[in-house]
């Protein structure tokens, strides 16, 4: 399965962002079976270094992603770098 999605410009944590786009990946063994070895990547743009937008999406990943914290209760759930297939 793979998930596409994309946000537009907002400021969060300080930090203007430009573009959002997140797709997600995930293995199932058919329809309405549960998810497994769930993986996202996340691009955002901004002005601010690469250091500040990895902060940013750490603490998303950590703290506010409610749908990646409902995964994780029953299926593995990582980030990988965005230029990974």
């Amino acid at each position: 399965m793979l998930a596409l999605a994309a946000a537009p410009a907002t400021t969060w944590m300080g930090i203007d962002i430009t573009v959002v786009e997140v797709a997600a990946r995930g293995d199932s063994d058919g329809i309405g079976l549960g998810a497994a070895n769930v993986r996202y990547r996340a691009r955002v743009e901004s002005s601010v270094a690469a250091a500040g937008i990895e902060a940013l999406l750490e603490r998303a990943d950590a703290a506010v992603a409610e749908v990646h914290n409902a995964l994780r209760a029953g299926a593995k759930v990582r980030r990988e770098p965005w230029g990974t297939a």
